[in-house]
């Protein structure tokens, strides 16, 4: 086998940025598709969804042939996700324009694959090479000049596309278990509207059938408050899931000095307030935990309310719990709006039913999701040893 060798990307590949566009050209009518940074995926790969349309004459140097290689050069994510971030244009969009968002990086053929290219380019090292190279206060733009000088290693061009084969075949695997993932999640959404929105009993306002609290944020500026080993949830890791761990622990100390309760297992949690899409979002504890002042955390009474009940229903309710804090004099949902919100209560072996037939159709979703972490770690592992060298490919 061929050794190794660790090039300057200036020396194998050019590159170049897109074109600069107002929005003005921007039209679901154009005649072209529109490469923009939405399609940036944050760990590397392409969003469909992402492309737009435009109008109006652009310079042909824009246009690029499926397959081509692109890098975001710009970034609004808080956390600079998305800078450096390498996509590979699907043969669909042929002939796209690329904005001025994206880099195009073209190969040497002669000395290293595109598809290989855009997986060196997408390691640990290569993004935070990037990541170091862009700067701005709120919005990231990559140094595209600094490119020429990012170190990357090349293998002999065989071993190149033996690597892009094996990781490719990986890829697709994952691609096809995402998509039983998004039409089991489908066909459960439908479930729970039919069982739910079927049920006709009594309606009670939740405050009547349930108690609602929620908690606060120990000061930041207490050392001796974090890094315990009690749970404490913010409301963007609401997402209509059970919550088994969390970002962050706080202390014994905070628990005592601070209005916090440590709420059971089975609690349901409403986002009352947070950014974009998050208000209104539920999630059920899977553990004891705190939560921060922006939870609404609600332990239903037993005789009357099934806890796994109230969190479908509160799912299933997420537009209208939305929609109570519009017409107020806040944007925030609050624990005196939530409480007011309105649910039917059927008998509790109904509500138990209606739990078991979704628990049913979850099962198969749990499953799915976790063979997909299953591939998405082995995947990892395997990129991480093909493109560092440690694990070489052998001809057939």
């Amino acid at each position: 086998m061929g050794e190794w060798r660790e090039v300057p990307l200036g020396t194998v590949a050019t590159h170049y940025r897109g074109y600069s566009y107002s929005s003005s050209e921007l039209d679901d009518r154009g005649e072209d598709s529109f490469i923009s940074l939405k399609v940036f995926d944050k760990g590397g790969g392409f969003r469909e969804g992402g492309v737009k349309r435009i109008r109006g004459f652009v310079p042909e140097q824009f246009r690029v042939p499926g397959g081509s290689l692109l890098l975001a050069n710009t970034d609004l994510t808080r956390d600079a996700d998305v800078v450096g971030a390498p996509a590979l244009v699907p043969p669909r969009f042929h002939n796209a324009i690329i904005s001025m968002d994206a880099t195009r990086v073209v190969p040497d053929l002669g000395q290293v694959d595109e598809r290989y290219l855009a997986l060196i380019l997408g390691t640990g090292e290569a993004r935070s090479f990037m990541r170091g190279s862009s700067a701005g206060s709120t919005v990231l733009h990559l140094d595209t000049k600094r490119l020429d000088v990012l170190p990357i290693r090349v293998p002999p061009l065989e071993e190149q596309r033996r690597i892009a084969e094996i990781l490719d075949t990986i890829d697709e695997t994952i691609q096809a278990t995402e998509r039983v993932i998004a039409k089991l999640e489908r066909v459960r959404s439908g479930l729970a509207h039919s069982l739910i929105g079927a049920i006709e009993a009594p309606r009670a306002r939740l405050r009547d059938v349930a108690s609602l609290t929620s908690g606060s944020t120990p000061s930041r500026s207490r050392n001796d408050y974090w890094n315990g080993s009690i749970p404490w949830v913010k409301t963007g890791e609401v997402r209509g899931n059970v919550i088994d761990s969390t970002e962050e622990l706080i202390t014994d100390r905070a628990l005592a000095e601070c209005p916090l309760e440590v709420y059971p297992a089975g609690t349901v949690l409403v986002a009352m307030y947070g950014q974009g899409s998050t208000r209104g979002r539920v999630a059920m504890l899977g553990v004891p935990a705190t939560t921060n002042q922006a939870c609404a955390a609600i332990k239903s009474a037993p005789a009357v309310l099934d806890e796994s009940y109230l969190f479908e229903f509160l799912k299933y309710g997420y537009d209208a719990l939305r929609s109570l804090s519009h017409g107020s004099h806040q944007e925030n949902l609050s624990t005196r709006l939530v409480g007011a919100f309105e649910l039917p209560v059927p008998s509790l072996p109904e509500q138990t039913q209606v739990v078991a037939v979704l628990d049913s159709a979850s099962a198969r979703l749990d499953a799915e999701k976790a063979d997909l972490e299953k591939l998405r770690q082995t995947r990892a592992g395997l990129a991480d040893d093909l493109l560092s060298g440690r694990v070489r490919t052998v001809a057939a």
